[in-house]
C-alpha cells in the first residue's frame, strides 16, 4: 500500500513537472511568435497575450507545489538559523502546520470562486471556447498540491525526529541532523565536531 502512495505521488509530480515545462515552452513560442508577427508583418495573434497569461496562471501554481517539495522558496530564515536545533525544529513545523491551514482556507475560498464561474458561464473575451473556470481551477488544484506536499514534510518530520526534513522525493537531499552534545552546530545549521564539518 505505502508502495502505491509513492508511486502516484511520484506519477502526480511528474505530471506537474511535464506541465509546467511544456507551459514555459508554449508561453515562450508563442510570444516570440506574436513579436515576429507585429514587428515583420504588421499582424499579431488576438488571442496570444491572453492565452499566455492563462498559461502562465497554471505554471506558476503548479511550480509553487514543486518548489515547498524541493525547498526553494524565497524565504527569511535568519531566526531559524540563530535557534537550537530543537527550537528551530518546533519552528519549522509550526510553519508547516501554518502553511496547511492557509492552503485548506485558499482551497475552500477558490473553489467556491471557481465554482460560481463555472454556474455563470464566463468565457475568454478573446478565446470564447475557453470557460474562465478552467483557468481559475489552478488555484485550488494548488490548495490540494499545497496541503498535500506541507502535510508530507510535517509528517516526515515527526517521524524522523532527530533530523529536521526539508524535502520531498528529492534525491541526495541531506536533512539537518539533530547534533551531539559534543558537536555544536555554526550559523547555516551545519554540524561541525572538532573543529571540522561533518
Amino acid at each position: 500500500m505505502k508502495r502505491f502512495f509513492i508511486s502516484v505521488d511520484s506519477g502526480i509530480v511528474k505530471v506537474q513537472e511535464v506541465i509546467v515545462g511544456t507551459g514555459l515552452i508554449f508561453a515562450t513560442l508563442i510570444i516570440v511568435f506574436n513579436t515576429v508577427l507585429r514587428y515583420f508583418f504588421n499582424a499579431s495573434l488576438v488571442w496570444a497575450e491572453e492565452s499566455v497569461r492563462y498559461v502562465m496562471i497554471w505554471v506558476v501554481f503548479l511550480a509553487s507545489s514543486l518548489c515547498i517539495r524541493h525547498n526553494i522558496h524565497v524565504k527569511i530564515d535568519i531566526l531559524q538559523l540563530n535557534l537550537p536545533f530543537k527550537a528551530r525544529k518546533i519552528l519549522i513545523m509550526g510553519i508547516y502546520l501554518i502553511c496547511i491551514a492557509f492552503c485548506l482556507l485558499l482551497l475552500q475560498y477558490s473553489t467556491q470562486l471557481t465554482r460560481q464561474l463555472f454556474i455563470l458561464g464566463q468565457i475568454s473575451t478573446s478565446m470564447l471556447w475557453l470557460e474562465m473556470w478552467i483557468v481559475n481551477l489552478a488555484i485550488p488544484v494548488f490548495g490540494i498540491l499545497g496541503t498535500r506536499d506541507f502535510i508530507q514534510l510535517l509528517i516526515l518530520n515527526v517521524i524522523h525526529k532527530d533530523k529536521i526534513i526539508r524535502t520531498v522525493g528529492v534525491k541526495d537531499a541531506k536533512p539537518e541532523m539533530k547534533p551531539d552534545d559534543k558537536d555544536k552546530t555554526d550559523a547555516g545549521g551545519n554540524i561541525e565536531t572538532r573543529g571540522e564539518a561533518k
